[in-house]
């Protein structure tokens, strides 16, 4: 999901890409959990409008991603 599609379906979620200042209070992107910004991890799910930059998450969602990404791999065939 974007970030315009996220602010879109919850328009009162502060999401930033990046801060200076690392203790703002800043939502999950995906779950919406309100977090200091130090806290968060960088999302392969949630991006960018352009899909450069993966959005803040909370370590949970960060978690749930990577259980996801290993499922989605574990069928596949190297080379």
């Amino acid at each position: 999901m974007t970030i315009s599609e996220i602010k879109a379906q919850h328009p009162d979620w502060r999401i930033l890409v990046y801060s200076y200042n690392w203790l703002e209070e800043i939502n999950c992107a995906s779950c919406g959990k309100l977090m200091p910004y130090y806290d968060t991890y960088t999302s392969r799910e949630q991006t960018t409008d352009n899909g450069y930059f993966g959005l803040p998450v909370c370590c949970r969602c960060y978690g749930h991603e990577t259980q996801h990404l290993m499922t989605s791999w574990k069928g596949k065939k190297n080379g």
